[in-house]
């Protein structure tokens, strides 16, 4: 885990793959969702909402190795 606590680590050869730490408090998740939603439309992030649709292994913007 990072020292700010929010996302946790994995390396794996060169690679390192973060998410977010699984006990984050209730309410930084509905602050995370809440902002989310109110950019989700906007660029840059619907243009990185649509690049990551189309990376293989990635559904729903969700990556996975």
């Amino acid at each position: 885990m990072n020292p700010s606590g929010l996302v946790t680590d994995r390396k794996e050869g060169l690679w390192i793959y973060y998410r977010l730490h699984p006990q984050l408090h209730h309410w930084f998740i509905e602050m995370l969702n809440t902002t989310i939603n109110g950019i989700q439309n906007d660029n840059p992030f619907a243009r990185d909402s649509i690049a990551l649709s189309e990376i293989p292994n990635c559904l729903g913007g969700i990556c996975s190795a």
